[in-house]
């Protein structure tokens, strides 16, 4: 089997850390047997960009074979649609679906019709991928799909010493740290609304704030491990690969219902669901998750979503759309 991945997300020399979630995945289908070629660009609102990813799609396809060409995010359909080869398309959730409403006019613009190309895009796509339940009632009313996460990496994700992770990252060993689920300068995962919860714990238990940037998969561990909380305030999410880190490293977790989250926290105790982004509410499931005595044990209920799992799911929608193509022809 011999699959084209197209990606408007892909990690280059000037932004090494983007999309490595697709990457992630795609390490993961190789090694299931799977081959795969890879092409990555940045759309960065410009259709001439747009333009030239298509040429280097079409080109490729001319010079090689494939069973299915797999693009990951709706914009990326945009330069493989229509297609001779049979199309999956897998729905991350960042823009694609939802738009972008929370960056500003002219971005609330630009969303819009990302998310209209999106449904577009589904509608023409031989088989589509969702990362939740919740992204998927956001396709065009008919539209069938496959619910798959992008998995987790059990080996590169695991609990380590609280004490041991913060000596090595030079934390302080005594106080109280709260990991935030994004990159703050999103506006969509709303650093402002966690910013605002944690004001409200009051003083005496009243963590920091504790952003990344700039982390590998392996510094992310250490920090999960180093960390008391995961607090997710996004205003949406097609999945939220960091609650399953999370989780991996039986770490508490204090979320929003965007995304997988709610499925995903609800069924570990220790982990609280806040049902509403009013402020002093997550200010309070910080109280409760910061005065539990042990760690959570949430890695026992990732079975589902282990990366072995997941690409063993994906492979089986390959072979869906390709048996649908056999039949067309």
């Amino acid at each position: 089997m011999k699959i084209l991945v197209v990606s408007s997300e892909w990690p280059s020399e000037a932004e090494p850390f983007v999309g490595t979630f697709v990457v992630h995945q795609v390490d993961f289908l190789r090694r299931a047997g799977v081959s795969i070629d890879v092409i990555g660009f940045r759309g960065g609102k410009n259709p001439i960009n747009y333009w030239k990813a298509r040429r280097r799609v079409k080109a490729q396809l001319r010079s090689e074979s494939y069973d299915v060409v797999h693009a990951y995010f709706g914009q990326s359909g945009l330069v493989v649609l229509p297609s001779r080869i049979p199309c999956v398309v897998t729905f991350l959730g960042g823009g694609d679906l939802h738009g972008l409403p929370y960056e500003g006019t002219k971005l609330r613009i630009f969303g819009w019709f990302l998310r209209a190309a999106s449904r577009m895009v589904a509608r023409r796509a031989d088989e589509v991928i969702v990362l939740s339940e919740s992204l998927g009632k956001r396709l065009p009313r008919g539209v069938p799909r496959h619910v798959i996460s992008l998995g987790i990496d059990l080996d590169v994700f695991y609990p380590v010493p609280k004490d041991e992770a913060r000596a090595e990252l030079g934390l302080d060993p005594s106080a109280k740290l709260v990991l935030f689920s994004g990159r703050p300068q999103i506006g969509v995962k709303r650093f402002w609304l966690a910013q605002k919860a944690v004001d409200l714990v009051p003083p005496e238990e009243r963590p920091q704030l504790v952003t990344l940037k700039g982390v590998d998969r392996q510094g992310v561990n250490r920090y999960m491990n180093a960390c008391d909380a995961l607090l997710v305030t996004a205003a949406y999410e097609g999945e939220c690969a960091m609650v399953k880190e999370a989780l991996a490293c039986n770490l508490p977790v204090v979320g929003l219902d965007v995304g997988d989250v709610r499925d995903r926290i609800e069924r570990v105790p220790g982990c609280v669901f806040c049902p509403s982004d009013d402020p002093a509410t997550i200010a309070r499931g910080l109280e409760q998750v910061l005065a539990l005595p042990t760690r959570v044990d949430g890695r026992s209920t990732l079975s589902d979503v282990t990366a072995e799992r997941t690409a063993e799911r994906v492979i089986e929608v390959y072979r869906e759309a390709m048996s649908r193509a056999s039949v067309k022809a």
